[in-house]
């Protein structure tokens, strides 16, 4: 039991390290993402984001570095709720959100870099698309811990369902609205 609690101390010790090493590796993407967080953050308290703008803004922070492979920009449900009864001003049309089966609704437009370099958009909140999940659920780090804390984070390494790589998340959390990320590999 000893050698396990050691072993274990060793292993959280190595990522703290890890994590202020890619602290410093992607400062300059880190504060990029919080300047678009705070445009965010001011549109959604003047009611006058779109969608097109929320798409535009996460093709700039994946085409911001070449690291980045992907960017997200994932709303709690209580806010689309509050989204359909309130009145925005700066929209075509509404939101392209979707509804689970159990009511729950959610909105998280999403960008990635194809291994052609060229960038590519859904919703992760799209039920029927390869990207689609509830990532509401509990099971998604970058989401819960970041509610739940109200603070900017790095998460740990995972293995990507869609590349087979791993990744490392930087998960912000927006007014405790929305959560804003980006995905790097893990190994540059």
């Amino acid at each position: 039991m000893k050698y396990i609690c050691l072993l274990m101390l060793t292993i959280s010790q190595i990522f703290a390290e890890d994590i202020s090493d890619k602290e410093a590796q992607y400062g300059m993407v880190v504060e990029f993402t919080q300047q678009i967080a705070d445009e965010v953050k001011i549109k959604l308290e003047k009611k006058e984001l779109n969608e097109n703008e929320i798409y535009t803004m996460l093709s700039s922070l994946v085409a911001f570095d070449t690291r980045v492979w992907s960017a997200a920009l994932a709303f709690t449900p209580s806010f689309i709720d509050d989204l359909d009864a309130s009145d925005w001003s700066g929209f075509d049309q509404p939101w392209h959100y979707y509804q689970l089966s159990n009511g729950k609704k959610l909105y998280a437009p999403y960008v990635w870099r194809a291994s052609n370099n060229i960038l590519h958009a859904e919703n992760i909140a799209n039920p029927k698309s390869k990207f689609g999940y509830d990532y509401t659920s509990g099971q998604w780090a970058w989401w819960s811990q970041a509610i739940d804390s109200g603070a900017p984070m790095w998460m740990k390494p995972v293995y990507s369902n869609l590349t087979g790589d791993r990744m490392v998340t930087y998960s912000l959390p927006i007014s405790r609205e929305a959560v804003l990320i980006f995905n790097v590999y893990y190994g540059v």
